[in-house]
């Protein structure tokens, strides 16, 4: 039983745990990991009594389907079957979306794809069910080789929701700067997650879950899901003041009555509505923003703390008060549910929905970064895709490792629902399914991971929506060349050029000595993909080959490629010699080429290197790259924020060797409304200043391409630091940067 003497989790106050939760694991990471009871430890033999009967039913769906097995001897990859149950979050390549909904049908489609991880199988929203009269669906998935996933919102919060009183719901939800309740969708509120009632309230249902015997938890809206008009409750009010003590007071060395206060952020002291004691000790934010009529708008310019406060949903990096308390939240539910599964000898699995610290493996919705290429009659047309569809599921990546500080863990992808995404209500059976023909491949060729949706709220059935057969057919193919796709380095895009349409993907496996080449066809007439045959792949490679396989998605075979290597030729773009030529015999939607060599060799380096950009509206977790010609491009975020968002500040500077006089160039694609101010500087002197102004009306779309301008400044041979800055009013965003002359 947990100590009654309670002691305090972070800065914020005390926070008492669940009765359920030990209060152990407080510290460090490195605590968390010395008490967490090693993966391996688990009990095989309960998830393998399922193994013959589930085998039988992948052969017998995959004989239904006509999925040919073929399989070069020596190909190395895992046979297909039930998936081997992973160890390790690494282990893991094939996600599933199963939220069941209490359908009857939800684990006879989920046990029909072959799955390592059923992702919110069980998923508390409002009224929770009794987890523990459920445990034969953790069963069946143990079975069927994979883990089961739980999950709860940290956010959405229903008065009188699982008998909880009025009193409770009141103290738990938070409020707008008028004191007011505010409702979401006109059906439910939010948390107050400076609330220690209402932290402990969520970690009942992850620990309820966790005692049913789930093995991992998507935890969703971690961050509140708040608006800029919550998170005023009275334990938000005092948890700012605290932060502002703490950075102002404690670390500034400013007075509690600091004149500062007032010419810097017009806090009056002397207001008795502001600060009943005439201190910051006392400082009323919500009375702050009412009395100087930002109360309808807390984020506008005009606020002089709308900065301190920051960016109240998703931010996790920078200097402000909302970064800093959903660090701290997620930090403590993480620690609190570690130490939780610990005691029990357990094991479990934890992801944010959207990327975060402290997991174990990262998810994304992906529904606003497809922008679903929809025809002005609505219907999906599959059209080619661009340099920076590709440049955003990198910058996750990128981002992830920005934020677990370089540590490599699987990045997925998911259809998050009603996130963009017309899935369910805009589209045919048919759109889906050449939907993820045509796009699904793509995260995986990026080095991500697809999750795709078999069962979920809203109407998301695969066995009904057209879906099921795409989803199990491309699961098995996944499944079968799984081993190509995890312990992956992104390689440059630009190494490779193939003769038809398709997007082309370099990663590599330097411990194996193997190059993996993906090509996905965009290629495509109306719904249908076209059919590409007698094509060719060039990629610069600086050794000889020992053997070329080319993994066919549409029909799961295996084959050994023609191919031919001339030491002494050389890419187009690049600067040293070695190119290997393949014939790609046909190719529908998805081919992987597995390309294994005598010893691993860098690829020849670029003389030209274009980083693409993806805009994401948060703060880039880098500010600072090496760019050579040897090594693979990141993708970065293309948002060069201004003055008005400096919580999102983290603007580039390029580290870059250029062997002969070159040349640095960026693409501004768009610019905010009220406008920006581009600056380059090459080691520190200003060589290029170019005012923005956006040309559309004032509207603030970053992918409007209204500024759709080249700029480009002279750059000596040598090492050379090269920074872009804007100290305009508002964003621009950027398409990509290029290094001529590497």
């Amino acid at each position: 039983m947990a100590s009654k003497t309670r002691k305090p989790m972070d800065s914020f106050g005390a926070l008492d745990c669940l009765d359920a939760i030990e209060p152990v694991c407080r510290g460090t990471d490195r605590i968390v990991r010395r008490c967490t009871v090693p993966t391996e430890t688990i009990d095989r033999r309960r998830f393998l009594g399922g193994a013959v009967l589930a085998g039988l039913t992948a052969i017998a769906i995959s004989r239904r389907h006509g999925i040919a097995r073929t399989r070069a001897p020596d190909a190395g990859l895992e046979k297909v079957g039930i998936p081997p149950f992973p160890k390790a979050p690494d282990g893991l390549t094939l996600f599933t979306i199963n939220e069941f909904d209490s359908a009857a049908d939800a684990l006879t489609v989920s046990l029909s794809v072959p799955s390592q991880n059923w992702l919110r199988a069980w998923f508390k929203w409002g009224n929770a069910p009794d987890w523990s009269k459920m445990t034969g669906d953790v069963a069946r998935a143990h079975q069927a080789g994979a883990l089961f996933g739980g999950g709860t919102t940290c956010s959405a919060l229903y008065p009188h929701e699982n008998g909880i009183t009025n009193a409770q719901f009141m103290d738990m939800a938070t409020r707008d700067p008028y004191g007011r309740l505010y409702k979401i969708s006109n059906a439910y509120y939010h948390g107050a997650i400076e609330n220690p009632a209402y932290r402990r309230y969520v970690l009942k249902w992850a620990t309820l879950q966790i005692e049913a015997g789930v093995d991992s938890l998507f935890m969703d809206e971690v961050c509140g899901a708040y608006s800029s008009h919550e998170g005023y409750d009275p334990y938000g009010l005092a948890a700012f003041r605290r932060y502002l003590l703490r950075r102002f007071v404690e670390s500034g060395h400013w007075r509690v009555d600091d004149p500062r206060w007032k010419s810097q952020f017009q806090v009056d002291c002397d207001d008795p509505r502001e600060c009943p004691d005439h201190s910051i000790r006392t400082f009323d934010y919500a009375a702050y923003l009412r009395k100087n009529h930002w109360a309808d708008h807390p984020d506008q310019p005009a606020n002089p703390l709308a900065g301190i406060w920051g960016r109240d949903n998703w931010a996790v990096s920078g200097e402000s008060y909302c970064a800093f308390r959903n660090n701290a939240v997620w930090r403590y539910w993480t620690s609190q549910l570690r130490a939780y599964a610990a005691k029990r000898q357990r094991r479990v699995w934890i992801a944010a929905n959207g990327l975060n610290r402290w997991v174990d493996y990262q998810i994304a919705g992906g529904g606003t970064l497809w922008n679903f290429p929809l025809q002005a009659d609505g219907k999906l047309k599959c059209a080619a895709a661009t340099a920076s569809d590709m440049a955003a599921w990198r910058q996750l990546y990128t981002e992830s490792q920005g934020l677990l500080h370089g540590k490599d863990v699987p990045v997925v992808v998911f259809n998050d629902w009603g996130d963009g995404m017309p899935w369910m209500d805009k589209l045919t059976d048919a759109d889906r399914a050449a939907w993820l023909g045509a796009y699904a491949p793509e995260i995986f060729a990026c080095g991500l991971f697809f999750a795709y949706p078999v069962h979920g709220p809203f109407g998301c059935n695969a066995a009904t929506d057209g879906t099921l057969g795409v989803i199990q057919q491309q699961a098995r193919f996944v499944q079968a060349i799984s081993p190509l796709l995890r312990g992956v380095t992104w390689q440059d895009p630009s190494a490779a050029s193939y003769d038809g349409k398709a997007v082309v993907t370099l990663q590599a496996q330097p411990a194996a000595g193997r190059v993996i080449a993906h090509l996905v066809n965009r290629d495509y007439a109306g719904m249908t993909p076209i059919q590409q045959t007698g094509k060719g792949l060039r990629i610069a490679l600086a050794v000889r080959p020992k053997v070329v396989r080319i993994h066919n998605a549409d029909t799961g075979e295996v084959t050994t490629a023609q191919w031919s290597y001339d030491p002494h030729a050389i890419l187009p773009g690049r600067r040293t010699s070695g190119l290997l030529k393949v014939a790609v015999p046909s190719l529908r939607t998805w081919n992987v080429l597995r390309i294994d060599l005598p010893h691993w060799a860098p690829l020849p380096s670029a003389s030209v290197v274009t980083v693409p950009c993806a805009p994401l509206w948060q703060r880039p977790s880098l500010n600072r790259f090496h760019i050579t010609g040897a090594a693979p491009p990141l993708s970065m975020n293309g948002f060069v924020q201004g003055r008005l968002n400096a919580d999102l500040r983290n603007n580039p500077t390029f580290i870059v060797r250029f062997r002969q006089a070159g040349r640095f160039e960026m693409h501004v694609n768009s610019v905010a409304g009220a406008g920006a101010h581009l600056l380059i500087k090459v080691d520190g002197k200003l060589a290029l200043a170019q005012h923005l102004v956006n040309t559309i009306g004032g509207k603030n779309n970053p992918t409007a391409n209204d500024i759709d301008q080249t700029f480009s400044v002279s750059v000596p041979a040598g090492l050379h630091r090269i920074s872009v800055n804007n100290d305009g009013a508002d964003w621009f965003t950027v398409d990509w940067y290029k290094f001529v002359g590497l």
